[in-house]
C-alpha cells in the first residue's frame, strides 16, 4: 500500500502542472472572450460572466459561476472577484502568484472607460501568456521527475520491506 501510495503521489504532482496549465489556456480564453466581448458589443460585465459560467471551454475556471453568484447579488465585482478565487483558486492548482494576478486584474476590471479596460486586458494576456509559457515548461520539466520520483520512491520502499 505505501508503494503504491509513493507512485500516485508521484503521478498526482506530474499530473498538477498539467491541470495548471490547462486552467491558465481557459483564463486566457477567458479574458479573450471579454475582450471581444467590451469591443464588439459593449456587453455590461454581469452578462460576460453569465455567458462565461455557460460556455464549455470555461468550465475549467471553477470561480466564474461563484463570482457571477456574488456579483449577480449585489456584491462589488472586485470583491466577489477576490473572493471567488480565494475559495475555488487554490482547488483550480493555480499558485499564489497566479492568484495575486488575477485579483489585481479583477481589482481593476471595471474601473475605467472601455479603452481603458481593453489595454488593461492587453496587459494581463501577455502576463499570463508569459505565465502559460513557463508553466508548460514547468510541466514538462518536472512532470516526469515527479513520477520519476514517485517510483523509484516506491522501489525503495520495496527494496526496504524486502
Amino acid at each position: 500500500m505505501l508503494m503504491c501510495a509513493c507512485v500516485f503521489s508521484g503521478f498526482f504532482l506530474g499530473s498538477a502542472g498539467f491541470a495548471r496549465t490547462k486552467n491558465l489556456e481557459a483564463m486566457m480564453l477567458f479574458l479573450s472572450s471579454i475582450r471581444r466581448e467590451m469591443l464588439y458589443r459593449r456587453t455590461p460585465l454581469t452578462a460576460i460572466l453569465s455567458e462565461a459560467c455557460e460556455r464549455a471551454e470555461l468550465k475549467k475556471l471553477a470561480f466564474l459561476p461563484v463570482c457571477a453568484e456574488l456579483f449577480g447579488a449585489g456584491m462589488p465585482f472586485s470583491e466577489a472577484w477576490r473572493t471567488a478565487l480565494g475559495e475555488k483558486g487554490s482547488a483550480m492548482l493555480f499558485n499564489p502568484e497566479d492568484i495575486r494576478l488575477l485579483c489585481a486584474f479583477g481589482d481593476a476590471l471595471g474601473t475605467t472607460d472601455c479603452d481603458g479596460q481593453l489595454s488593461l486586458i492587453d496587459d494581463y494576456s501577455g502576463i499570463l501568456d508569459l505565465r502559460l509559457k513557463q508553466a508548460r515548461e514547468d510541466t514538462k520539466k518536472y512532470g516526469r521527475l515527479c513520477k520519476s520520483l514517485g517510483i523509484l520512491a516506491a522501489a525503495g520502499v520495496a527494496v526496504i520491506f524486502i
